[in-house]
């Protein structure tokens, strides 16, 4: 199965077990209860399990511990930088998610005779893990020059340290700053789109069972105990001096 369904199997599980628990709880509080002091979920005896059902379902999303989890979103990080920029960029495990390598993307618009050589550095924690360089030339024409590199780095946060020399003529000249475009994406592997496809889909139908699951808890039991008085009437007696009543003449 994949990650989708382990997800999916795994949170009915843990919610199940929990909701099962709380409606055992609900049945022996109700027998244990005369009907008159009955509470809420003792009248409802369902309703107390639907709602401990759907709140764990929630807070077992929020934990992260799902194997759809791994996924954390879109991790790219897209920016215009200068020479001295200190980038932050966080490499997530690849076991199911994420790709192993990273791909990087350098670009700026240069003019005729105009060059930047680049030099980016990665660092985790206090070590310096790689350090890359990379020179962006002029074709002779103004256009857009680019240059893409693949990385293989171990997962954590680093610190992204970019400097550059900007040449005209091959003189450098730091009198203003040259701005480029700094691109770092770690991809979602391909097998991984469509366990987010069905993990949409799983989630969508979920929502509509505990939806139905709350309404049968509203449905299933007595919301408000009914009690009937019976008023008994008695004909009023009537004593004419014999001793015995005459029934049917009241006042």
């Amino acid at each position: 199965m994949g990650a989708a369904i382990d997800s999916f199997v795994m949170a009915i599980e843990i919610a199940g077990s929990l909701g099962i628990l709380a409606l055992i709880w609900s049945f022996i509080t109700r027998l244990r209860t005369q009907p008159r002091k009955r509470g809420v979920f003792q009248r409802l005896p369902v309703l107390l399990s639907a709602v401990v059902f759907i709140i764990s379902i929630i807070i077992i999303g929020q934990l992260g511990i799902l194997p759809i989890a791994e996924y954390k979103g879109t991790n790219q990080l897209n920016r215009y930088v200068t020479s001295g920029e200190i980038l932050h960029f966080n490499v997530y495990e690849s076991n199911i998610a994420y790709s192993e390598n990273i791909e990087m993307r350098l670009d700026t618009y240069l003019m005729p005779s105009e060059t930047i050589n680049n030099t980016i550095e990665f660092y985790l924690g206090d070590s310096l893990i790689d350090m890359i360089y990379i020179n962006l030339s002029s074709a002779g024409v103004e256009n857009t020059v680019t240059e893409e590199r693949i990385l293989d780095l171990e997962p954590g946060l680093y610190i992204v340290r970019i400097n550059h020399t900007f040449y005209e003529d091959g003189i450098p000249d730091d009198t203003l700053a040259h701005w480029e475009r700094f691109t770092l994406t770690q991809a979602v592997k391909s097998s991984f789109i469509q366990e987010l496809v069905s993990w949409s889909s799983l989630q969508f139908g979920l929502n509509i069972g505990c939806f139905f699951l709350l309404l049968g808890g509203f449905c299933v039991g007595t919301s408000k105990p009914r009690y009937t008085t019976e008023d008994t009437y008695e004909e009023p007696q009537t004593d004419f001096g014999d001793g015995g009543p005459e029934y049917g003449k009241g006042c």
